[in-house]
């Protein structure tokens, strides 16, 4: 084992830099690289093996030192054609400092460290220039990790032996127009890039004037008076608990709400926020926002109803009309990942690959797939663990359950009504439902009226569970165990055969037994 320390000026120890020692595992040789111990992350507490001793001031000759024990064991191998100045010289002996900042050899140890699996995180700073000690290189942004792989690749003993290239992994130094653009290499790429809400750029004053879901929660006053436009469960939900807070809302819909959900679950969800103070204009389009002298903002929409125009103030206009991919500004075209032209969105297949081989894509950036957080996590780890040779399992969109957190909530697990009919035919499903109160509304003498229950199955054989809709006090809570059970191909009976906890609202989807085709009233009306 050869090893020796890096001492800086101003009596900052940096510690040792660099380890040789041979594997346990293999004849090749390996590097270690161990943390400085200035500034340490809690992740890197007793890395270090050695206590290092007192600070010197002789830069130039530990460095020399250390260039030597390099030279006399590797130095006849470092040579590399993407260093074409270095290739046909021999290792220097002497080093180049410059006058530099210790925080400079900080990242570079961090770094060095993080890729050769000594510390799990990477430290991320920005360096300016760091030196490398071995050929008395100036390491520039840009083409330092070039080098530090290549000495990692001749360490591991892949001179000469058609071995792995080396990975530029990233770029030491903060991006600029002097450093140009820096490049991330992999054997896989994985994107996960996500969406942002967006704006719709053909109203005039949209921009400039608006906000969206979030800046909501940065607002450092109440928003007043606000329209939301759009019917998305973001904007119902955003218009719910602004009207909850004493805010006059209003909800401007184009067409219907909740657009992909079962539509006579919106309807309940709309009726119940527009009983308790959330307005709504129906079939209107905005033209355009003018902000006034006073600083409120006008609003022109057209009524397509009545094709008429309106205007109304507003302190605040909140746009929810859906949400972009971040996916601009990452090149696809160049590379030739397949993206739909109209939504942005990258086209996956199932098993979250794009058409570009090494190329994976996962969550809301991808074509097709649910844009809700839990699933982009599971199909993520999924994903994960493929690329890692651990598993050959996929991901499965069908029956994800959800929730829309409105005043009055809403969830559902599988096929809506509308879905269910177009898959297998009116007359192929039946649908069970029952109109039910909560305990914690008869007790507040609250109107229960949109409290509903809905249970699409199959109407022949066992009557699979196609799908199950609820509204009321914890939805979410509620649906979470019953998605469990349409996944295990749960059916009518398995439903009826459970016997419930009582007194919950999750008991009464145990007791449906109502259907939409007889026509009978479906108000629960006892235990």
């Amino acid at each position: 084992m050869w090893s020796h320390l890096l001492k800086v000026p101003s009596g900052v120890l940096v510690g040792r830099v660099l380890t040789l020692a041979a594997s346990p595992r293999s004849s090749c040789t390996r590097l270690h690289c161990l943390a400085p111990r200035l500034k340490m992350p809690e992740s890197m507490a007793g890395r270090s093996r050695i206590q290092c001793p007192t600070i010197g001031k002789d830069v130039r000759y530990h460095a020399q030192q250390l260039t030597k024990i390099l030279e006399n064991n590797i130095g006849k191998h470092l040579k590399y054609e993407s260093h074409r100045e270095r290739q046909n010289e021999p290792l220097h002996s002497t080093i180049l400092w410059p006058t530099w900042c210790t925080t400079y050899t900080q990242e570079l140890a961090y770094r060095m460290s993080t890729y050769f699996d000594v510390i799990p995180k990477m430290y991320s700073a920005h360096v300016h220039t760091t030196i490398c000690a071995c050929t008395g290189l100036v390491i520039k942004p840009g083409n330092g990790y070039t080098f530090l792989c290549f000495l990692f690749y001749i360490l591991q003993g892949n001179h000469g032996r058609g071995g792995p290239e080396p990975r530029q992994v990233s770029q030491l130094g903060p991006p600029g127009p002097a450093q140009g653009q820096s490049f991330l290499t992999a054997k896989n790429i994985v994107i996960a890039t996500g969406g942002r809400p967006k704006y719709p750029t053909d109203i005039p004053g949209a921009m400039e004037h608006g906000i969206t879901s979030d800046d909501i929660f940065w607002l450092k006053e109440a928003p007043g008076k606000t329209l939301v436009v759009g019917a998305s469960y973001v904007a119902l939900e955003c218009a719910g608990f602004l009207t909850g807070i004493g805010q006059d809302t209003k909800v401007m819909v184009r067409s219907i709400a909740l657009r992909g959900f079962d539509q006579q679950m919106a309807g309940l969800v709309t009726d119940h926020m527009q009983a308790y103070g959330t307005r709504f204009a129906w079939g209107c389009v905005p033209q355009r926002v003018d902000k006034l002298p006073s600083g409120a903002l006008q609003v022109t929409w057209a009524d397509t109803r009545t094709g008429k125009e309106e205007t109304d103030s507003f302190d605040s206009v909140l746009w929810a009309v859906g949400r972009a991919p971040e996916a601009k500004a990452l090149g696809l075209d160049k590379v030739g990942v397949e993206v739909n032209r109209e939504t942005g969105k990258i086209v996956v297949g199932a098993d979250e690959s794009t058409s570009v081989s090494n190329i994976y894509a996962f969550g809301d950036i991808g074509e097709g797939r649910p844009e809700l957080t839990p699933t982009a996590v599971k199909a993520g780890r999924l994903l994960a663990r493929r690329l890692a040779g651990q598993s050959t399992q996929l991901m499965d969109y069908d029956n994800v359950a959800t929730t829309v957190f409105t005043p009055l909530e809403y969830s559902c697990v599988g096929l809506s009504e509308e879905e269910a009919v177009g898959r297998h035919g009116q007359d192929a499903i039946e649908v069970y439902h029952a109109f039910y109160k909560p305990l914690e509304f008869t007790v507040a003498e609250r109107d229960a009226s949109q409290c509903y229950i809905k249970v699409v199955c199959e109407r022949g054989g066992e009557q699979r569970i196609l799908g199950l809709h609820y509204t009321g006090p914890n939805a979410g809570e509620v649906m979470q165990g019953f998605s469990l059970a349409l996944r295990c191909g749960a059916t009518l009976s398995h439903l009826k055969e459970t016997v419930g906890i009582h007194p919950t609202c999750a008991e009464e989807l145990t007791k449906v037994s109502i259907t939409k085709r007889s026509g009978l009233d479906a108000t629960v009306t006892g235990c």
